[in-house]
C-alpha cells in the first residue's frame, strides 16, 4: 500500500494519468530523479545495482544476455537475504518469451559462470508485466535513473581516455580518478567511502585491483604525485599506511549538527562506524 501511494505521488509530481505505466523514459532531467529520491528516500527499501562491462556482452548469446545478468542479481538478492536472515519472494518484469522454467535451467546449467544462488534464501519467483506491478515501475524508476547518470560518466571518462591513447601519451601518462566523497544516492551513509583510482606510468587500468590498505585523503600530499611521476606503480604508494589504522569521520546529515565517527576497517565496512559520543551543534 506504501509503495503504491508513492508510486501515485512521483505520477503526480509528473502530470501523469494515475492510471499510466511509471516508465524510466519519463525522468527526464536531474529534478525529476532527484524528485523520485526524496520520494522514496524515506522507505525502507534497499536498492541492489549490477554494472557488467558492455564489451563481456559480445560472448554471449542474445537470447541469454537477461538471464545471464539476472543470474548476478539473484546472487545479490541472496546476499542481502543472508544479511537480513530473511527469505525473498522475487516478482520480476516480464521480457519476451521468459519463463520462469527457462530462467530455471539457465541458471543451473553448467556451461557458463557458476552464480553462487542460494536456492534456500528464495521461495517464489513470479514473472508480472510491469504495467501490473507499482513496485516494478518503482524499481525500474530508480535504477534506470542510475543507469543512466553511470552511463553519461563512463562515455566521458572513456573519450578522455581514447584521446590520450590516440596521442601515444597513455603509457607514459599518470591517471588519477577521485572524488571529494562517496555517496549511496540520496542519503549520506557511504559519504566516508569516496572513489580512488590510480594509474602509474606503464600501468594498464583493464583489471581493476583493490587495495586493502586502509587510505585517507590526508595522505595524498605532494610525495604521492612525486613516487608516480619518478615510475613508481600505484601498489608501491604509502607502504607506512599501517594495516590496524583508526580513521576519524565527521559524520553530519545537516550541515548544522555534525557527529563524531571512528572506522576500525575499510571505508565500505559501514557496520565497523563508531560514534565517539561527540556532537557539533552550529
Amino acid at each position: 500500500l506504501e509503495i503504491s501511494k508513492k508510486v501515485d505521488l512521483i505520477k503526480s509530481n509528473l502530470e501523469m494519468n494515475i492510471k499510466s505505466q511509471l516508465h524510466w523514459k519519463l525522468i527526464k532531467g536531474y529534478p525529476n530523479k532527484k524528485m523520485i529520491m526524496e520520494v522514496v528516500k524515506n522507505m525502507d527499501i534497499k536498492i541492489i545495482n549490477v554494472i557488467v562491462d558492455t564489451k563481456c556482452i559480445k560472448l554471449i548469446p542474445s537470447n541469454n544476455i537477461y538471464n545471464y545478468f539476472s543470474g548476478y542479481l539473484y546472487e545479490r538478492i541472496c546476499w542481502l537475504m543472508n544479511e537480513k536472515k530473511a527469505i525473498a519472494n522475487i516478482n520480476i518484469s516480464s521480457r519476451g518469451n521468459l519463463s520462469k522454467k527457462s530462467l530455471s535451467n539457465y541458471l543451473n546449467s553448467n556451461n557458463h559462470k557458476k552464480f553462487e544462488i542460494d536456492n534456500l534464501k528464495i521461495k517464489t519467483i513470479k514473472i508480472i508485466p510491469n504495467e501490473r506491478k507499482k513496485l516494478l515501475q518503482l524499481a525500474d524508476c530508480c535504477c534506470s535513473a542510475l543507469f543512466q547518470a553511470l552511463k553519461y560518466s563512463d562515455e566521458i571518462h572513456f573519450s578522455y581516455i581514447k584521446r590520450i591513447k590516440d596521442s601515444n601519451l597513455y603509457d607514459n601518462s599518470v591517471i588519477i580518478v577521485l572524488a571529494d566523497h562517496g555517496n549511496n544516492g540520496y542519503e549520506p551513509v557511504g559519504r566516508q567511502n569516496p572513489i580512488l583510482y590510480i594509474k602509474g606510468i606503464n600501468e594498464k587500468h583493464n583489471k581493476l585491483i583493490i587495495s586493502d590498505k586502509k587510505v585517507s585523503y590526508t595522505d595524498l600530499n605532494d610525495s604521492i604525485y612525486y613516487d608516480l611521476l619518478n615510475g613508481k606503480s600505484s601498489s608501491e604508494l604509502l607502504p607506512n599506511v599501517e594495516k590496524n589504522r583508526i580513521r576519524r569521520f565527521i559524520w553530519y546529515k545537516e550541515y548544522d549538527e555534525l557527529y563524531e565517527q571512528f572506522l576500525d576497517g575499510h571505508a565500505w565496512e559501514t557496520n565497523k562506524l563508531k560514534n565517539s559520543g561527540k556532537k557539533y551543534f552550529k
